[in-house]
């Protein structure tokens, strides 16, 4: 009897070894899958992050995009003889008038809003000049 006992335990422990095994593997298991778990929510995240920084960009591209105009206008590039620049070297010779480069006529604004001569050249105004002149004609 004591032996049948004993056999009976050994197969008890056996189930029970058998059954730890097999828990130890599911929580192996378990172990496994949240950490699988955890690197896919940081990769969702990530993402989300991209996608949220693609959306951003695209709304502000958005407020660079040309209007109609601006895109049929740049749909076609200019000519060549347009966008070439010229040597100034190459240019035609204009004359200019010395007279109006070298006469000093600068004009500011009073108090107002009209325009006028500058300081020394108040005085040298024709109509001034001519009051002046007529003053000493009177005197």
């Amino acid at each position: 009897m004591y032996q049948h006992y004993q056999h009976c335990a050994d197969q008890v422990e056996t189930k029970l070894k058998k059954a730890d095994d097999a828990c130890k593997g599911v929580i192996k298991k378990r172990d496994k899958v949240k950490a699988d778990m955890k690197l896919l929510q940081r990769q969702v995240s990530d993402l989300n992050k991209k996608l949220l920084n693609q959306e951003n960009l695209q709304k502000q591209d958005m407020n660079h995009s040309p209007t109609s105009y601006e895109g049929e206008y740049f749909d076609e590039l200019p000519p060549n003889s347009i966008i070439t620049n010229l040597d100034p070297r190459e240019l035609p010779k204009v004359e200019f008038d010395d007279a109006l480069i070298g006469s000093p006529v600068a004009v500011h604004a009073d108090e107002k809003g009209l325009g006028g001569p500058l300081g020394n050249e108040a005085e040298n105004d024709p109509g001034k000049v001519a009051e002046k002149e007529a003053k000493a004609r009177k005197d």
